[in-house]
């Protein structure tokens, strides 16, 4: 039976807490989820936070729904605009960058520090995800979550991938039914740097 992503927040966040009173007496584990919704530690063989099941989730509650949304795209100085409803074929173009950022994979376990706190003015908890190593592709991950309903309310995720003479980085911004945007910076050899955002914004 699939586990509510509610749930697993729910138990990532109760997880943080219990290893922050046992510090005093104990080496630091990393608190981490994976895709089944089990709360587990790095030492494991476990992975951390999975965005992709975040998105599959979003999915479920949302596919079948009449959402029309409007994507304005900023190209170097040039704005265009449009609606589009949002379908399965959209929502997939729409999360490829963010699964592209996904730190799920054992692989990545141990290379990124861990950090929770709580927001008491905007009754949030925070739980930040900052890359050990310049070259690793996902740089930030930081998730907003209501303290009440254990909700997310916001995924922002740094990305950057450099080759030779060539660097190419995001910002990509998800607030669950407000606005989807991923900002693309490039610096190619011998050429002008070029920026461009697409936003997909609800509430249409």
């Amino acid at each position: 039976m699939r586990i509510s992503f509610v749930v697993v927040l729910a138990l990532l966040l109760s997880f943080s807490a219990c290893k922050e009173k046992q510090n005093s007496t104990s080496a630091k584990k990393e608190p981490v989820a994976d895709t089944t919704g089990q709360v587990v530690d790095t030492t494991s063989g476990e992975t951390y936070f999975s965005i992709r099941a975040f998105f599959d989730d979003q999915w479920t509650t949302r596919k079948g729904m009449p959402y029309t949304l409007l994507r304005v795209e900023k190209n170097d100085g040039r704005t265009d605009s449009a609606f589009a409803d949002l379908d399965s074929l959209l929502w997939q173009e729409l999360r490829g960058p963010f699964d592209r950022a996904d730190i799920s994979d054992k692989k990545f376990a141990g290379l990124y520090n861990f950090e929770m706190f709580d927001d008491e003015a905007t009754q949030t908890s925070n739980l930040n995800f900052d890359a050990k190593k310049p070259e690793l592709y996902m740089q930030k991950m930081y998730i907003t979550v209501d303290q009440f309903s254990r909700r997310v309310q916001s995924v922002y995720i740094e990305t950057r991938a450099t080759g030779e003479g060539y660097t190419h980085s995001q910002k990509l911004n998800y607030i669950p039914d407000r606005i989807i945007q991923i900002q693309d910076f490039e610096t190619p050899a011998g050429a002008p740097a070029r920026h461009r955002t697409v936003e997909y914004r609800y509430k249409y």
